[in-house]
């Protein structure tokens, strides 16, 4: 996976999906998500901001993202165990940015 940045804003509640196949060894598949999580600095958010449990189809993560403060940047992280034991982990930058009145 890499790191990527996506806007929304504080209204909206969003899908994201989260590809893992580049980070696969060849033949492995992701068996389950440890957790995807929301954090604005050292604070967590998850609570707040992750609607629902998150899913997994085939190599592909999902959570719905809610919520979030105008002006404000959070890390979305999000942590994967696949078929071989392997453990993997990417953050992906939030920003909530409202536009207009």
């Amino acid at each position: 996976m890499e790191p990527s940045i996506r806007t929304k804003q504080s209204w909206e509640e969003r899908l994201l999906e989260f590809e893992a196949a580049d980070s696969l060894a060849s033949g492995d598949s992701v068996a389950s998500i440890v957790g995807i999580t929301v954090w604005e600095g050292t604070t967590d958010k998850s609570a707040t901001m992750v609607s629902g449990a998150p899913s997994l189809t085939g190599n592909k993560a999902y959570a719905r993202i809610i919520a979030g403060e105008d002006g404000h940047s959070y890390w979305v992280r999000v942590r994967l165990l696949t078929v071989n034991g392997d453990k993997i982990e990417d953050d992906l930058r939030l920003l909530v940015r409202n536009i207009g009145g």
